[in-house]
C-alpha cells in the first residue's frame, strides 16, 4: 500500500537507511558485549518489518527497470556476497583430535535435543503455534482478496509482518538456549518442526476451509491460539564452556574409541545434609546427558553411608574428553552448589573406569 501512495524511490532509500541503522546498532551492541536476547528480537523485528515493506516496492519497480536490470541486480548481489566471503580471512582453527565425525555428531546432537527441557519448550511452542497459525498464512490470499478487498501489495505487507513477528521471537530464543557446539544441529531440529507444522497445518486448515468456509476456519484457528499459552525460556543461562573439569589421570595413551566409560564422583555428605544434597544433585542428569552421557545415577557406599557416588556413562573415551570441552558456565554453577555439601578439605574424588573387552 505504501509503495502505491508514496514515491517508490524515496521509500526504498528510507528502508535501506532503516536496515543499515539496524545492522549498525547490532554491530555496536555485539562489539561492546551488550547484545541481549531482548535487543536481538526487537532489532530483528524492526529489520523484518523493513524487509516486508521493501518487498512490494521492489517488485513494483521491476517493470520500470526492465527484466534484464532486475536479473542484473540479482547477479550483482551474489558478486558482493562472494567478494565479502573471499575478503574475510577467518582465523584458522588448529587441528583438533576431538573433532566429531558424522555419526558421532548426529548421536551427540540428538542426545542434547532429547535432554534440553528449554529447547523442548521452544519446539512445542513452535509446533503448536505454526500448526494453528498456518491457517492465517495459507488462507491469507483469500482474506486479502475476498474479505479485505485489498491489493497484492497489501497482502505482501500483511504476510511479511505476520511472518516476522513470529520468527523473530522463536528464532531468537531457539538460538539463545543452544550452546555453540551443537547450535547447528539444534536449529536443524527446530526448522524441521517449524516446516513440518506449517506444511501439515496448511493442508489441514485448507481442508477445513473447504468444508466450513473462510471465516469459520479463521475463527477456529484464532480461538485455539488464544487458549494456548506456553511461556518460552528466558535464554539467559551462560552456555559458554567453563573448562573447570580437571584433566583425567591416565597411564599412557588410551584409544579414542575405547568405551563405554563410567565416571564416578565420590561425595562425603553428612546425614543431615543428605536430603538437600539429593534434591540438588538430581538436577544433574539432564546436564550430563546434554553434554554426552547416556546414563546417570546416584549410589550409596554399602560400608560408608555418608559416601554418595554420582556415576554416569559415556559411549567412548573420546566422547568423554569432548564433555570436558562442552560443560558450560551454567553447569559449573550447579556443580559448585552440589560440591558445597561435600565434607573434607580435598575435592570430591573422580574415577574413570573403562570397559574391558
Amino acid at each position: 500500500m505504501l509503495s502505491d501512495i508514496l514515491d517508490r524511490r524515496r521509500l526504498l532509500i528510507f528502508i535501506q537507511l532503516l536496515l543499515a541503522s539496524v545492522s549498525g546498532t547490532l554491530l555496536l551492541l555485539s562489539h561492546n558485549n551488550l547484545l541481549t536476547v531482548d535487543y536481538l528480537i526487537a532489532l530483528t523485528f524492526v529489520g523484518g518489518v523493513g524487509a516486508a515493506l521493501m518487498g512490494p516496492a521492489w517488485q513494483e519497480i521491476v517493470p520500470a527497470l526492465g527484466a534484464w536490470a532486475a536479473y542484473g541486480v540479482d547477479v550483482l548481489s551474489y558478486v558482493f556476497v562472494l567478494a565479502a566471503l573471499l575478503w574475510w580471512k577467518r582465523p584458522q582453527k588448529p587441528k583438533d583430535a576431538l573433532q566429531e565425525h558424522f555419526f558421532a555428531a548426529f548421536r551427540a546432537g540428538m542426545r542434547y535435543v532429547k535432554a534440553s527441557r528449554e529447547l523442548h519448550r521452544v519446539l512445542l511452542r513452535a509446533a503448536v503455534y505454526f500448526a494453528f497459525a498456518s491457517a492465517i498464512w495459507a488462507l491469507l490470499p483469500l482474506v486479502a482478496r475476498n474479505l479485505l478487498q485489498s491489493s497484492a501489495g497489501f497482502y505482501g505487507i500483511m504476510l511479511g509482518v505476520s511472518w516476522i513477528i513470529a520468527l523473530t521471537t522463536l528464532n531468537g530464543v531457539a538460538q539463545a538456549v543452544l550452546p555453540d557446539w551443537v547450535r547447528g544441529r539444534g536449529l536443524s531440529v527446530y526448522l524441521m518442526v517449524f516446516n513440518g507444522a506449517m506444511a501439515a497445518g496448511s493442508l489441514f486448515w485448507g481442508l477445513v476451509a473447504s468444508q466450513t468456509g473462510l471465516v469459520t476456519t479463521l475463527l477456529l484457528a484464532d480461538a485455539a491460539l488464544l487458549f494456548w499459552r506456553l511461556t518460552l525460556p528466558g535464554g539467559e543461562d551462560d552456555l559458554q564452556p567453563s573448562g573447570h573439569w580437571d584433566a583425567p589421570v591416565t597411564t599412557g595413551d588410551l584409544h579414542a574409541d575405547r568405551g563405554p566409560v563410567m565416571i564416578q564422583i565420590y561425595y562425603q555428605v553428612a546425614a543431615a545434609d543428605r536430603p538437600a544434597f539429593l534434591a540438588t544433585i538430581r538436577k544433574f542428569p539432564l546436564s550430563r546427558r546434554r553434554d554426552g552421557a547416556y546414563a546417570w545415577g546416584i549410589a550409596e557406599h554399602s560400608a560408608e553411608p555418608e559416601t554418595l557416588v554420582e556415576w554416569f556413562l559415556v559411549e567412548s573415551w573420546q566422547e568423554h574428553l569432548r564433555q570436558h570441552q562442552r560443560v558450560s558456565l551454567a553447569d559449573a554453577e550447579l556443580q559448585r552448589e552440589v560440591t558445597s555439601f561435600h565434607r573434607g578439605d580435598s575435592k570430591p574424588v573422580v574415577q574413570h573406569l573403562l570397559s574391558v573387552s
